[in-house]
């Protein structure tokens, strides 16, 4: 048994804009993560357990952002994919629209 596949361009820009705006917010929960930690600066002490400490804490805090910027940019992409698709669907439809009426 088949059925219809319909696709619903308004939706999809809708859940694209949301996407979007979470990547946003992503991008500006990353930059306050990196300013936070570069104001914090070393503050774990000089001493042998205060240098092991800070180093992995560093690399591990850079490890994190890195993650997170990379997350960002990847929803900031599939909004934007998002948004692409919905637009050229709108655009197939109008054509198709168009096409029809010439015909009848």
């Amino acid at each position: 048994m088949s059925r219809d596949i319909s696709f619903d361009p308004g939706a999809t820009r809708s859940v694209g804009a949301s996407v979007d705006e979470l990547a946003q917010a992503a991008a500006e929960s990353v930059a306050a993560f990196r300013n936070g930690l570069a104001a914090a600066g070393v503050c774990w002490g000089s001493d042998r357990y205060g240098a092991a400490f800070g180093a992995a804490y560093l690399t591990s805090a850079q490890d994190a952002a890195i993650g997170a910027v990379e997350h960002a940019n990847q929803l900031a992409h599939a909004g934007a994919d998002l948004l692409a698709t919905a637009a050229a669907q709108e655009i197939l439809e109008q054509s198709e629209i168009e096409a029809a009426r010439d015909i009848g």
